[in-house]
């Protein structure tokens, strides 16, 4: 019973289709807009339904589009990732300040443009279309929700840690210069030990605290805000002046400066200098600049407690995490605590799920390139390391840490079932407007058909004084027999139409035979005799 109906409704459906060829494609394209329209609404009221709409818009798989990634300083680690994935076209003469480009894999463009750090990276993508980015989660925990609806944060990718490298001659010569201090007895706390503090504000000349827009600025200024308070405290009613300076050097310079350092060279007094006696830094872990600081043995790194932590979060409303740098490094920095923060991939609000997950899969596919241009790691590490395809490496690698590869992988197979959650309504409002519209769109074509048909008789009735020709009747009679074979009139304006040509022929009652047994009506008969022979389509529903 089930299955004749629906071979009922199926051939009902086709002989519309048959029957009304025209309007059938007509319906067909109105149908394909209102599909996607209902689409578009559904979006605007749920974005979270991610429904690619726009996949089914006309020319949506041109491509040719060109991205923006925004990256960091130089010799940063958000530099060298831009870097890292914007390798595969190299621009002979230079683009801009770009020498290569990216090539996503359905052939769109990728640029990399270096920017002082996070904060900027944030600023730019709120503000550029088809724009992606590394920003810090402490960041974006500052801004104003107004504003993160601008952007959509995708991942975290890895930890950045912050490193406060701090001049060893300096602080252990102010403490006991027979001890043995290592950097987990350098700590900032609550309630920091004075030598420390005696430190920070009778010895310390140059602080380097980042470029204005990076994290490492905003963290660092927030450090050196509770320092400084605690300066205050253990002075007591001593006279108290801060004598540092703060230093804004780019990373490059502040890198090679505290690489050239020279421990020989005595430091003059009441003249100015540029030794960098403390430095700040947000990054991720291991690098080779951080390494090479390290293995130098002229910086140590100061250990961040989780009292001074806590006071961090809550008087500057961060949202650091406690962190440590163990299997980052083969040296004292295994004890080292400090605060961390996660790096997220985020992209501007205009840039569809598909084109985040080729995104994603560029950088899953340049891990290696991107971790082997932080670090360069010794034997017995392999090319695994890098890739991150292993568990049993020394090190762990900035992508190896959150498990960024399954992550991929997910949103992979999210995709596809998105995909399928986009194709499933539009086929149905497809086929749910499909026939409404299919016979609305030939009710309006017989209509206007049968009111052109209703113009020329006015205008041969105008001519002729009220009368019909008998060529015009032939004519008129042979039009709306043809009109309504081809689908182009309904019945009920075909007999209006062959009713009004007959009442206004010379002869109405030979015309009216003729009409019926004539056989200059010979086209009007075979389509009645075709009716009659014909399947009853009367038993489908009502004739358009």
């Amino acid at each position: 019973m089930g299955n004749t109906k629906a071979k009922t409704v199926l051939h009902l459906a086709w002989y519309r289709i048959k029957r009304h060829p025209r309007s059938a494609i007509i319906s067909v394209i109105l149908a394909y807009v209102l599909s996607v329209l209902l689409l578009y609404i559904l979006d605007l009221v749920n974005p979270n339904n991610k429904l690619s709409y726009k996949k089914l818009l006309p020319f949506s798989n041109i491509h040719g589009v060109k991205y923006i990634f925004y990256s960091g300083e130089k010799r940063s680690t958000y530099a060298k990732i831009g870097k890292a994935i914007t390798r595969d076209l190299s621009l002979p003469n230079g683009n801009g300040a770009a020498d290569s480009i990216g090539l996503f894999d359905d052939r769109d463009t990728l640029e990399n443009i270096e920017t002082s750090g996070g904060y900027e990276n944030l600023m730019k993508v709120t503000s550029q279309n088809n724009s992606f980015s590394l920003v810090q989660d402490a960041v974006i925990k500052l801004q104003d929700d107004q504003l993160l609806k601008s952007i959509n944060i995708i991942t975290p990718l890895f930890e950045e840690r912050l490193h406060i490298f701090y001049r060893k001659d300096l602080f252990w010569g102010k403490q006991n210069r027979h001890l043995h201090l290592s950097d987990s007895s350098i700590l900032l706390s609550a309630n920091t030990d004075p030598w420390i503090l005696n430190c920070f504000s009778r010895s310390v000349k140059n602080i380097q605290i980042g470029k204005v827009g990076s994290c490492t600025r905003i963290i660092a200024g927030d450090v050196m805000d509770l320092i400084e308070r605690q300066l205050r405290v253990n002075e007591g009613k001593k006279p108290f002046t801060i004598s540092y300076c703060l230093m804004d050097l780019s990373l490059k310079s502040a890198f090679n400066s505290v690489h050239s350092y020279d421990g020989s060279v005595k430091r003059k007094k009441n003249i100015k200098d540029s030794i960098i006696d403390v430095m700040f830094y947000v990054g991720a872990d291991p690098t080779d600049d951080i390494k090479a600081i390290l293995d130098s043995k002229k910086y140590g790194l100061i250990s961040v407690s989780p009292s001074f932590l806590s006071k961090l979060n809550s008087e500057f409303k961060m949202n650091l995490q406690v962190a440590d740098f163990q299997k980052k490094y083969d040296n004292d920095a295994d004890h080292t605590s400090t605060v961390g923060t996660f790096t997220l991939l985020i992209a501007s609000r205009d840039i569809e799920h598909d084109d985040v997950n080729l995104m994603l899969k560029k950088i899953s596919s340049a891990t290696k390139d991107i971790q082997k241009s932080l670090i360069h790691l010794n034997p017995p590490c392999t090319d695994s390391c890098y890739s991150g395809l292993t568990t049993n490496c020394k090190y762990i690698l900035p992508l190896a840490e959150f498990g960024f590869y399954k992550y991929f992988q997910d949103e992979a197979k999210e995709s596809n079932i998105e995909m399928i959650k986009t194709i499933i309504p539009f086929l149905i409002g497809i086929i749910s407007f499909f026939f409404p519209i299919l016979k609305s769109v030939a009710a309006l074509n017989s209509l206007w058909r049968s009111w052109q048909i209703n113009q020329e008789i006015d205008r041969i009735l105008s001519v002729n004084k009220g009368e019909i020709p008998d060529d015009k009747v032939q004519e008129l009679n042979q039009e709306i027999a043809d009109r309504y074979g081809d689908g182009e009139l309904s019945e009920t304006h075909f007999n209006a139409l062959e009713k009004r040509i007959s009442a206004h022929s010379p002869d109405q009652s030979e015309s009216t035979e003729n009409q019926t047994n004539g056989h200059d009506k010979k086209n009007v008969k075979n389509y009645s005799n075709r009716k009659k022979a014909g399947p009853d389509y009367n038993k489908y529903g009502p004739e358009f």
